[in-house]
């Protein structure tokens, strides 16, 4: 059987699909959508996995087509940075150096504990094009405390953030003897498309 050919508009996905195998190309379509159907013969295993090198390769095409004018845009930006940073100098280092210093000043001299304005008429001068806000913060002085009120349910979990990049780095040293209260690891694979055989 020819491969059937595709009209522009047709998604790359659904390009896959009438490629490799064109009568199936529309009742196969839950293939390419998010979902909780899964595949569950080798026939539909073998289909989804030659749309997958399919649309992998076309994605390739696709990048080695623009690559040469990413790149330039790329070299374009780049220059255009340097051009801005070497104009500006040492003015970003001053002007974080002089707001450090009239916060400091303006924490001191015209705001309270509380956040509420002091009278500042005599100690912070008016100056033509500077204003100021209130603002907080939190400052985290005891990390173990903190964890130990989530942990009682005295302080939502939304408090803290989970460094998912140090747990995978975690589970990729330890594998299967990686063991965390809380925390599993799970086994999953990641498709890979070879380069095609001379």
């Amino acid at each position: 059987m020819e491969a059937q050919k595709t009209e522009p508009g047709l998604d790359e996905l659904g390009l896959a699909l009438a490629i490799t195998e064109p009568s199936l190309a529309d009742e196969n379509r839950w293939m390419l959508e998010a979902g909780e159907r899964r595949l569950g013969t080798p026939a539909e295993f073998r289909l989804a996995a030659e749309a997958l090198v399919a649309v992998r390769t076309r994605l390739k095409q696709i990048d080695a087509k623009h690559e040469p004018a990413v790149k330039e845009a790329h070299a374009a930006h780049k220059a255009a940075v340097k051009r801005k940073t070497d104009e500006a100098g040492a003015l970003p280092a001053f002007e974080a150096a002089l707001a450090e210093k009239v916060a400091h000043y303006l924490r001191v001299y015209a705001v309270e504990d509380n956040g509420s304005l002091l009278p500042v008429e005599a100690t912070v001068p008016m100056v033509e094009g500077l204003g100021w806000q209130v603002r907080y913060r939190p400052v985290v002085r005891d990390a173990a405390k903190l964890v130990r009120a989530i942990a009682r349910g005295a302080v939502p979990l939304d408090a803290i953030t989970i460094n998912d990049r140090w747990l995978r780095e975690r589970v990729t040293a330890l594998r299967e003897a990686f063991s965390m209260p809380g925390v599993e690891y799970e086994i999953f694979v990641s498709p890979m498309v070879t380069e095609p055989k001379e």
